[in-house]
């Protein structure tokens, strides 16, 4: 039943309406298959791992590569994981974050730039299966 004033959600209808691309108003969550997921809507898009190759320049994307490996390296060490954590993964979002970028990356916010990626790797083990494919 809806008034006249509000129709109601259809099976449709995406969070945000007309703005629906701007992630930041899903409730977006990383799942196995490589994409964000909204449970709310089922709204789904590519992580940025996902897209990378295709977007960035060579340059740019063998810098992200990099910088994957480096984390995955650091990330086997205790003693140096939290050293250089968060400045390889500001690194990756800076450069995602090019004006040449501008509104290519699924996973992007209302100023169509790509939103900043947590790590996608859960560090209690239990989600080996999320691959960052493309890097």
């Amino acid at each position: 039943m809806a008034s006249g004033r509000y129709k109601g959600i259809s099976a449709d209808s995406k969070c945000g309406q007309d703005k629906f691309e701007d992630c930041t108003l899903h409730k977006m969550e990383l799942k196995a298959d490589g994409y964000y997921h909204c449970d709310f809507c089922n709204y789904k898009v590519p992580s940025p791992f996902l897209q990378d190759k295709e977007i960035l320049s060579p340059e740019d994307y063998l810098t992200v590569t990099g910088l994957m490996y480096a984390y995955s390296v650091f990330l086997a060490d205790v003693d140096t994981y939290g050293i250089y954590f968060h400045d390889l993964w500001e690194k990756m979002h800076v450069i995602r974050s090019k004006a040449e970028y501008k509104g290519k990356y699924a996973y992007r916010g209302a100023d169509q730039n790509c939103l900043f990626v947590p790590p996608e790797v859960d560090l209690t083990g239990g989600n080996d299966d999320i691959g960052i494919t493309g890097a």
